[in-house]
């Protein structure tokens, strides 16, 4: 990528590459980073579950914080919350 990198501006500063070929190199270009992730995220994936109920548990402890975190984070709120939220939702609905 490095090479294609240094290629296409070399290139493009010497007047050498046709729009078409531009075109074509910005493609890819764009591509790389999704594909790469892509061919990480399902390396992740195996390797997870191969790793054994580690992961599941890591996963499912993870979700359970969340949701105890935006549990603490509600009740922390003012009491009124609720009824100001539904008085301006009745208001812009008049």
């Amino acid at each position: 990528m490095m090479l294609l990198i240094a290629a296409r501006s070399y290139l493009h500063k010497k007047g050498l590459m046709p729009a078409t070929t531009l075109a074509g190199v910005g493609f890819w270009s764009a591509m790389y980073i999704p594909i790469v992730i892509a061919m990480a995220s399902q390396q992740n994936v195996v390797a997870a579950l191969k790793g054994g109920p580690v992961a599941i548990l890591g996963a499912i402890l993870t979700v359970a914080l969340t949701v105890c975190v935006i549990a603490i984070i509600n009740r922390s709120g003012p009491e009124d919350a609720g009824a100001t939220w539904q008085a301006s939702l009745a208001a812009d609905q008049a």
